[in-house]
């Protein structure tokens, strides 16, 4: 949503894929791009604020990177309280899913 700011970007959608950065005297202006589920999304941020966002239909790099996105803290989130609901906590099978996914999440590195 325009206005969030870049930590609350990144913790509904992740880490970009691509970033391009631009400074101009005192401003820092960024355009983030996510590849998301057959879309391209261009985010704008002034100041680490969006100020605009596109949605484009297909796109992506010719290339695509071989690992997943790392998850979002949100994601890591949501696991956690799964993991705790109890309704859940005498499922065996889905704690051990629900194990492996957090430490997934939570060990993720992103390349440098």
């Amino acid at each position: 949503m325009v206005s969030m700011t870049r930590a609350e970007l990144e913790g509904a959608l992740g880490l970009p894929d691509r970033v391009n950065a631009a400074q101009y005297g005192a401003q820092q202006q960024d355009q983030l791009i996510y590849y998301r589920n057959g879309r391209t999304l261009y985010v704008y941020t002034k100041n680490g604020i969006v100020t605009a966002i596109q949605d484009t239909e297909g796109g992506g790099p010719a290339y695509q990177p071989a690992a997943k996105r790392c998850a979002s803290s949100r994601e890591i989130r949501d696991i956690e309280i799964r993991m705790s609901e109890i309704a859940n906590r005498g499922n065996d099978r889905l704690q051990a899913e629900l194990q492996k996914q957090l430490h997934t999440g939570k060990t993720c590195q992103w390349p440098v």
